[in-house]
């Protein structure tokens, strides 16, 4: 309550009570509560994703490639990676193929494999490669998607089996 009223404290009132304006017009003061406040705001640390490739990948008998590696997230996600293959076999001929796989993702080294099969009439060989990749993850923390892209050579060698 304000002191020697019984409008309790905090309340709107016009600043010339004995002659109130109309009350669309009239001005009034709020009472000032003097302390300290202590604003702290904590930003979340963005998602960031490392991604590895391991160099060689396994030419299978049956022409797919298996591709390999690791990624680690800064907060637990589900990240996908996704990517291509490609391999010039001669002048004209080439095996090239796709692949996808999803992990969950947090601050230890997750392994991942995935198996790229040709789009093409020709079957990947024991040789060398290019591979594009990359690793997509939803930071929910922040709301938004973070990412990571590489470019690389992948050295194909031949399955034991």
């Amino acid at each position: 309550m304000n002191q020697g009223s019984d409008e309790p404290l905090g309340a709107l009132r016009p600043v010339n009570s004995a002659d109130p304006l109309p009350p669309e017009a009239q001005v009034f003061l709020l009472p000032l509560v003097l302390g300290t406040a202590a604003l702290v705001a904590v930003a979340a640390t963005p998602l960031s994703i490392d991604l590895t490739v391991h160099a060689r990948a396994t030419a299978a008998h049956g022409g797919t490639v298996l591709v390999r590696g690791t990624v680690i997230c800064s907060i637990q996600t589900t990240v996908s990676i996704e990517g291509s293959v490609i391999q010039p076999l001669n002048r004209s001929d080439v095996a090239s193929g796709q692949f996808a796989t999803d992990v969950v993702c947090d601050t230890t080294a997750t392994s991942w494999t995935a198996v790229v099969v040709s789009d093409s009439d020709q079957t990947f060989r024991p040789g060398f490669a290019s591979l594009s990749v990359r690793a997509v993850g939803f930071d929910p923390e922040n709301g938004i998607f973070a990412g990571v892209e590489s470019f690389g050579s992948l050295h194909l060698t031949r399955s034991p089996n």
